[in-house]
Order: structure tokens, then C-alpha cells, then sequence
């Protein structure tokens, strides 16, 4: 095998230049990934928004950019519900009422057979049913009352 012939100053210079050229793109590159890598921090995560309850109103537009808006207007719905609420429980005091002279009868002589039993006890069933209906529609009406 011949011997390798040394090379020359200029190629041992050019050389060197070359190898510091690479390792510093080699620096450079670790350097940033390094920062990158640190830099990355967890994204964080934004605060949940609270979404407002809606609340039902009577207006109602129909028609966009305002052209035609049908308002009912001169209607107080505060008022209507305390008037409705009054009337329910005054319904409610009433066959409240009623039950009980229902129950109370069935112990007289001609209301304690069977059919007349049978008979208060299925409108005894749907009093209470009727009530129930009315104290639900009050809880439903005091939503109304501002």
C-alpha cells in the first residue's frame, strides 16, 4: 500500500474550518430544541363560562331588523299569576273541604254499603288528584311573580 501523502496546510485549515462550522450548527440545533423543550409549557386550560338561565318573556319577534314587532302589550303577568294563585287556593280549600265530608259520610247508614263506598273512594281519588294538579300549577305561576 503507498503512503499517504500529508496534506497541505491550506486543505488542514479548510478542514478545521469545516468541522467547527458543523459542530457549531450541531450546538446550535440541541441548543434550541433544548430551549424548546423547556419553553413548552402545558397549555393551560380556559375557565369554564357560566352560561345564564333563561328566563321566558312574552315578547316574541317574528320579524328581523325590527320591521314588525307584535308586543302584547297592557298585560301584567304578576297580577294574572297572584289572581290565579288566589283562585287555586281557594279551589283548594274548597274540595279540601269537600273531602272530608265525603269521609264523613261514609259512615252514615246509607252511604256505608259497598257501592257507595266504592263510589267516594274513586271521587275521594280524583279530588286529591285535582288538588295535586292545582298546587303544581301554583308552583308553576309563583315563577311568573317578580
Amino acid at each position: 500500500m503507498p503512503a499517504k501523502k500529508k496534506p497541505s496546510p491550506a486543505q488542514l485549515a479548510a478542514r478545521a474550518k469545516f468541522v467547527a462550522m458543523v459542530r457549531a450548527k450541531s450546538k446550535a440545533k440541541k441548543s434550541a430544541t433544548k430551549k424548546a423543550t423547556v419553553k413548552k409549557a402545558a397549555p393551560k386550560k380556559a375557565a369554564k363560562k357560566k352560561v345564564a338561565t333563561k328566563k321566558a318573556s312574552l315578547h316574541k319577534d317574528t320579524k328581523s331588523h325590527n320591521v314588525r314587532i307584535n308586543v302584547v302589550s297592557g298585560i301584567d303577568a304578576t297580577n294574572m299569576s297572584l289572581r290565579q294563585i288566589k283562585i287555586n287556593n281557594e279551589s283548594i280549600d274548597r274540595l279540601s273541604k269537600l273531602l272530608l265530608k265525603n269521609k264523613e259520610s261514609v259512615k252514615y247508614y246509607p252511604y256505608n254499603t259497598t257501592h257507595y263506598k266504592n263510589y267516594f273512594k274513586q271521587k275521594n281519588k280524583e279530588i286529591t288528584n285535582y288538588v295535586k294538579m292545582l298546587k303544581v300549577q301554583n308552583t308553576q305561576l309563583k315563577k311568573h311573580i317578580k
